[in-house]
């Protein structure tokens, strides 16, 4: 049995994690596990966990599926003031992680990695129009970008960078 994480209600931002709940059908309570099984899109790419993959681009997520497998499934998290995402697919609890000590091209790769929960594995949800939102990372306070400009196994890859939200840092998120 897989266990998730509890509600803690903390901060100002929770404002924006009860529209976003609402959005979503989620009914916080006060102590319980808030959590939902949902697909990101960005443009025509749903988010994909690689975990074909090992060393530096384990887990890393990557804008680039045209349909949704299990690889493609994340569970979404409501802990307050900050949402946690969870890789549905894998074979044990993996929460997606910002890697903020990565350099150049690679900072702020989001990788599905880790059994823990930290700062690294924190976001919050920005609304930015009805059904799409930005995802901002807590470990460094960036955006998380899709990069469209980079080709090969890195097309669509995810990173935490930006400063502003453009039509790079949209995206949708499907309740399944």
């Amino acid at each position: 049995m897989r266990l998730r994480p509890s509600r803690v209600v903390a901060g100002l931002a929770v404002t924006t994690t009860m529209l976003v709940s609402a959005i979503f059908g989620l009914a916080p309570a006060a102590g319980a596990s808030s959590c939902r099984t949902v697909a990101l899109k960005s443009g025509n790419y749903y988010v994909s966990a690689e975990f074909g993959w090992d060393g530096h681009g384990g887990g890393m997520l990557r804008a680039r599926a045209t349909a949704i497998g299990p690889w493609e499934e994340f569970v979404q998290c409501d802990y307050g003031s900050y949402w946690v995402f969870e890789a549905a697919g894998a074979s044990t609890i993996t929460f997606v992680s910002t890697e903020k000590e990565y350099e150049q091209g690679d900072y702020g790769m989001l990788r599905a990695r880790t059994s823990e929960v930290g700062t690294w594995e924190q976001y919050t949800l920005v609304v930015v129009r009805s059904g799409v939102f930005a995802l901002k990372a807590r470990a460094n306070n960036k955006y998380v970008t899709v990069e469209r400009q980079y080709v090969g196994d890195r097309f669509g890859m995810l990173r935490a960078r930006s400063d502003s939200i453009g039509p790079w840092e949209e995206f949708q998120i499907f309740a399944l």
